[in-house]
């Protein structure tokens, strides 16, 4: 459908309201934003039953709205919306969708319309973990877990893969914002809790090099001594050539001697990968244990 002009679409208005709703019955909800945001007083005439229809992929109006980001009419039909929170065929309310596009300013008025916080898409997350996970964006992100937080959002929730809402902020590539951590933190977030693959946030915070994350966890009582099928938070700096963090994870006593699923120790995986300097270090740490070997060593 070719997006009408306001001036043709606004002559709908003569007719009765009865007709337009046979019109909207007509369109897919794409068209009806179209429609709507060329003259939002006809979303007065949109009755619930088409505010819930969706489209092949679950999509209603209120989500097309999200879409174009059109903020007038979501203000009008937003708040009718939120008993029924029809979710696409991924699982997405509209309410994820609104803060999967960065639409900060909706996503505020799907909250304070009291649209579900606990709602979860197919990957078991809620808002409040996709708030979480694009925290480090910018600082809209950060205002919506404050607020959804204050709202009663529970973040105790995990997602499939047993993730927590740290979990969702340190698996992101980008810097974490420190204070959304903090505030997770406050709320109860279990600094230890492994996720499906035995993973904690700390974990993670060594695999992106998230270092002030890395202390504050630490601060907050993570265990730096957690031991995964793939070794220590050790053998993950070394893994991932974080030298700052291999020094620090050496200070804090992990102790080098671990191996991990293929029996080897982070000095072993620092002499495979050929990083010098980290090798070094871990020798340095620990000249006198006869127990932490190079493969060199062994053959």
């Amino acid at each position: 459908m070719i997006a009408p002009s306001r001036v043709h679409a606004s002559n709908l208005l003569i007719l009765p309201p009865e007709i337009i709703q046979i019109i909207v019955d007509y369109l897919w909800p794409h068209e009806t934003i179209s429609l709507l945001i060329a003259v939002p007083k006809l979303a007065n005439l949109v009755t619930d039953k088409q505010l819930r229809y969706r489209d092949r992929w679950g999509y209603t109006i209120l989500h097309r709205a999200i879409d174009e980001n059109a903020e007038a009419i979501v203000n009008l039909i937003g708040g009718r919306c939120a008993q029924d929170q029809v979710a696409t065929c991924q699982g997405y309310t509209p309410l994820h969708l609104a803060i999967s596009g960065d639409r900060n300013k909706i996503a505020k008025m799907l909250i304070n319309a009291g649209f579900d916080l606990s709602a979860k898409d197919l990957g078991g997350q809620t808002p409040l973990h996709w708030a979480c996970s694009q925290s480090g964006r910018n600082n809209n992100f950060a205002e919506l877990v404050q607020l959804m937080l204050a709202k009663g959002a529970d973040p105790s929730i995990v997602g499939r893969f047993q993730e927590t809402l740290l979990h969702a902020i340190l698996w992101a590539d980008q810097k974490p914002n420190i204070t959304v951590v903090q505030m997770v933190i406050d709320a109860g977030v279990d600094v230890n809790a492994l996720d499906i693959d035995g993973f904690s946030p700390l974990w993670w915070s060594v695999t992106n090099g998230h270092e002030d994350a890395f202390e504050l966890l630490l601060a907050r009582g993570a265990d730096p001594h957690i031991r995964t099928p793939h070794g220590t938070i050790l053998h993950e700096a070394v893994a991932n050539e974080r030298e700052n963090l291999v020094k620090r994870a050496v200070e804090l006593g992990v102790d080098l001697s671990v191996r991990d699923h293929e029996a080897e120790t982070a000095l072993m995986v620092a002499t495979c990968y050929g990083s010098d300097n980290v090798a070094q270090i871990l020798r340095d740490a620990d000249r006198c244990n006869p127990v932490v070997q190079t493969r060199a060593s062994l053959e």
